[in-house]
C-alpha cells in the first residue's frame, strides 16, 4: 500500500478560484455530522450551481466514498476535522467543474490528448505532480529520475504484481485528475489571454499617475459653525436615511450565539487509576532487556536516554535516584500535565556545558553523504596542517547561523543538540577536532572549552499525560446531554443555565464563513 499512499497523498488535488466555498462549507456543517437526521424531513439539497440541484444524500455519499479512501490510503482508522472538511470542498470543487466548466470547455473545444498525458507522465514535459511523488525520486539525491517512472509503469501495473488491480485503478484516478486539472489550466489561461489592456488605456493610466497640479484652498471647518445657525427637518433626516442605507447593508447573514460550556478534567479518581497502571508497569519495566521498545510502548512520549544532574528531576525522585542502584524504577510521580516513572540506566561524570564550532557540509542539498564525510575529512586535514579553523568556516560551513562566527556554536548544556553531536562533543576532551555524521550531514567539530566534570545520572523514562477518563467522558456527556434536552427552546436555556449556576458565553456575531467559535475548536 507504500505505493498507493504516495500516489494519492501527491496527485490530483484540484483547486477551483471561483467560488467562496466557506458559504458551502456553512450549509455542510451539520449536515454531515454523525447521527444528524437532515435526511429525514422532506428537502435534502445542499445547494444549487447553474441551475442544477446538488443532493444532500448524493453529496455525503461521495463524501462516505472519499473518507473511506481517505482512510485506507493513509492506514488509519479515522479522518480528522481539517481533512474532512477538504474533502467536502474537494467534492463541492468536482460538482463546480461538473456544471460550470465542463459544458464551456467542451463548447470552446479545450481538451487533454492521450499524446499530451504521455507527455506530462513519460515525456518531455513532465507534469511537476509526477515530479513530486518520492517513489520517482533518486534515494540519495532526491532528484526525480524518469526511468524510475518507466519502471513503475512496467512492473508495478503488471497483472503479476498488481492482481487485483489496486494500483492500476489509483494510478488511473491519478491520471483522470492530471487530465482535469491540465483542462482547467488552458480555460483559465484562454481567458486570461482574452483580456489585455489597450495602449489608449495604458496612456491614461500613465497620466493619472504622474500627472500633477499646484493648487490653493480655503478650508472652513465645521467646528467653527454653531449648531443653533442650522436646522436639520425629519424630512431631510428620512431623505438622507432612504438614499444612502444601501451603504450599511451586511451582505453575510450572521446569528449571534449564547453557549455553556462542559469542561471535561481528569478527576482524582483518573489520576489514582493511571498512578496504579503505572505502578503495576514497574517490574517489568526494571527487568526489560529493551527499554526503547517497552517505553514506546508504553509511554506517550517516545524512547529518550536522558543525562540529568542532581537537582534536575523532581524533588519527589531526585535524591532517590542519585542514591539508587542502577535498574531501579521510581514513581510513579506527578510532573506538571504527567504522570511519570523514572528508570535509573548508571551514573557518568560529564561536564555541564561544552563550547565548540563546528563546520557543516550539509547532504540536504543533495550532496553524496560519502563525500560530505571525506570534505569535512580533508577540510580536517587542512586545519592540522596550520589552515583556519573560521576561515575554513566561512569558506565552507552550510550552517548559516554559525558560519559567520568563524562556526563558533558558543556554550550550550547536555541534551541540546542533536545525539550524535551532543555525544561527539561531550565524551570528548578540549581540543579535540573531530568528525561526526547528522541528519543534516557531515560536522566537523572543534571542542574549544568545557566545564568541570560534575556526576550525572542516566535515566529513561515512561510518562503519561493526565487526561479524563471514558468514565468521567460519559459522565459529563450524559449532563450536556440532559442539559440539552431541557433547553428546548432559548428561554428553557437561560433558565436552566440560571438554575445549574452555568456560565453563559456570549458570541455577538457568527457568519457563515466561519469555522471555529472563540477558542472552541471543530465547532
Amino acid at each position: 500500500m507504500a505505493v498507493l499512499e504516495s500516489i494519492r497523498s501527491r496527485g490530483g488535488t484540484i483547486v477551483v478560484v471561483i467560488i467562496g466555498l466557506a458559504l458551502v462549507s456553512f450549509v455542510l456543517q451539520d449536515l454531515f455530522s454523525s447521527g444528524n437526521s437532515f435526511f429525514r424531513g422532506s428537502g435534502n439539497n445542499v445547494g444549487e450551481i447553474n441551475g442544477h440541484s446538488v443532493s444532500g444524500t448524493d453529496f455525503a455519499q461521495l463524501l462516505n466514498d472519499q473518507e473511506e479512501k481517505y482512510k485506507r490510503n493513509q492506514g488509519t482508522s479515522s479522518v480528522d476535522e481539517n481533512t474532512r472538511q477538504q474533502l467536502i470542498n474537494k467534492i463541492w470543487n468536482d460538482y463546480l467543474d461538473q456544471y460550470l466548466f465542463n459544458d464551456q470547455m467542451e463548447d470552446v473545444g479545450v481538451a487533454v490528448h492521450e499524446d499530451e498525458l504521455f507527455d506530462m507522465i513519460q515525456g518531455d514535459n513532465i507534469d511537476q505532480q509526477v515530479q513530486n511523488i518520492p517513489i520517482f525520486k533518486d534515494s540519495v539525491t532526491q532528484q526525480f529520475d524518469r526511468n524510475k517512472v518507466f519502471s513503475f509503469l512496467k512492473n508495478q501495473l503488471s497483472e503479476e504484481k498488481d492482481p487485483d488491480g489496486k494500483y492500476r485503478q489509483a494510478w488511473a484516478e491519478f491520471e483522470q485528475d492530471l487530465i482535469k486539472q491540465r483542462r482547467k489550466t488552458k480555460y483559465n489561461n484562454l481567458i486570461k489571454k482574452a483580456m489585455y489592456v489597450t495602449a489608449a488605456q495604458s496612456k491614461r493610466d500613465y497620466n493619472d499617475k504622474n500627472k500633477n497640479v499646484t493648487y490653493r484652498l480655503v478650508e472652513k471647518k465645521y467646528d467653527t459653525v454653531a449648531d443653533s445657525t442650522l436646522k436639520v427637518t425629519d424630512d431631510e433626516i428620512k431623505k438622507y436615511y432612504d438614499e444612502h442605507k444601501h451603504e450599511f447593508e451586511q451582505n453575510d447573514e450572521t446569528r449571534k450565539l449564547e453557549y455553556v460550556v462542559f469542561q471535561v478534567n481528569a478527576t482524582p479518581e483518573d489520576r489514582q487509576e493511571m498512578i496504579k497502571s503505572l505502578e503495576e508497569l514497574k517490574n517489568d519495566f526494571s527487568t526489560t532487556n529493551n527499554d526503547t521498545l517497552f517505553v514506546n510502548a508504553n509511554s506517550s512520549e517516545p524512547f529518550q536516554k536522558q543525562v540529568v544532574r542532581r537537582g534536575m528531576l523532581p524533588p519527589q525522585v531526585d535524591s532517590s535516584v542519585f542514591s539508587g542502584t542502577p535498574g531501579t524504577v521510581y514513581g510513579p510521580y506527578v510532573d506538571g500535565e504527567q504522570i511519570k516513572v523514572v528508570k535509573l540506566k548508571g551514573f557518568k561524570s560529564s561536564s555541564d556545558s561544552v563550547s565548540a564550532r563546528h563546520i557543516l557540509i550539509s547532504t540536504r542539498e543533495g550532496m553524496d553523504e560519502a563525500k560530505a564525510m571525506a570534505k569535512a575529512d580533508s577540510i580536517k586535514k587542512a586545519i592540522q596542517a596550520g589552515a583556519n579553523f573560521s576561515l575554513m568556516a566561512l569558506q565552507f560551513s552550510n550552517d548559516d547561523g554559525s558560519k559567520v562566527k568563524g562556526g563558533d556554536l558558543g556554550w550550550f548544556t547536555e541534551g541540546r543538540m542533536v545525539p550524535e553531536f551532543n555525544d561527539a562533543c561531550f565524551n570528548g576532551n578540549k581540543g579535540d577536532l573531530v568528525i561526526v555524521k547528522t541528519q543534516y550531514g557531515a560536522h566537523l567539530i572543534e571542542i574549544m572549552d568545557k566545564t568541570k566534570p560534575m556526576s550525572k545520572a542516566e535515566v529513561v523514562t515512561i510518562s503519561r499525560k493526565i487526561e479524563p477518563s471514558s468514565t468521567t467522558n460519559q459522565n459529563v456527556f450524559a449532563q450536556a446531554n440532559d442539559f440539552a434536552v431541557s433547553a428546548e427552546n432559548y428561554d428553557a436555556f437561560k433558565k436552566k443555565a440560571t438554575e445549574k449556576n452555568f456560565f453563559i458565553v456570549k458570541f455577538p456575531t457568527v457568519r457563515p464563513s466561519d469555522k471555529q467559535v472563540n477558542d472552541l475548536t471543530e465547532s
